[in-house]
């Protein structure tokens, strides 16, 4: 009879339970972060490999790639507000999920207005590059400001009731 049972059982999906939620909502939240730290960590690796022209030849790919997480984020703001739906007010979680949603659209809108041309990448990607303190005082120690800088005049720049230092 077991058997038999077992032939016409239900295959249920695992139970949801609150820390799946917590996993998923976290999860989520994170992506505006997850998605500017991995432009940077792309930035880095195509100054590094020499690859940035071929990063501009897939610029198409790597929108879609940005615009995926958009969709995702987008996907579970929908499922938070048809559980918020009857709220009032709406729950914070709600507040927050949205904020990420703008968050990963800004991150897009910002990065693809910016990145037009393969020059306007190159300047993208210089920004992600990080320059030691140590090796920006070295430069600054071999490189002074021009006397000349010093001699200037300013007093005309500046406002009435302040004097050139």
């Amino acid at each position: 009879m077991t058997a038999l049972l077992d032939s016409v059982a239900i295959n249920r999906p695992p139970r949801f339970t609150r820390d799946d939620w917590e996993r998923l909502y976290s999860d989520h939240l994170a992506l505006p972060q997850q998605l500017a730290a991995n432009w940077r960590t792309l930035a880095r690796t195509v100054a590094d490999t020499k690859r940035v022209e071929q990063l501009h030849e897939e610029r198409g790919e790597y929108q879609s790639i940005v615009r995926g997480g958009i969709d995702q984020l987008n996907s579970f703001a929908e499922l938070c507000r048809h559980l918020a739906a009857n709220n009032s007010p709406p729950p914070a979680f709600l507040a927050e999920v949205e904020l990420a949603l703008a968050d990963v659209r800004g991150f897009h809108d910002n990065l693809f207005a910016k990145w037009q041309t393969l020059d306007d990448l190159y300047a993208l990607v210089v920004q992600e590059i990080p320059v030691p303190t140590e090796r920006l005082k070295a430069y600054a120690e071999a490189h002074p400001i021009p006397q000349s800088w010093h001699d200037e005049d300013f007093t005309g720049l500046m406002p009435e009731n302040e004097t050139n230092p």
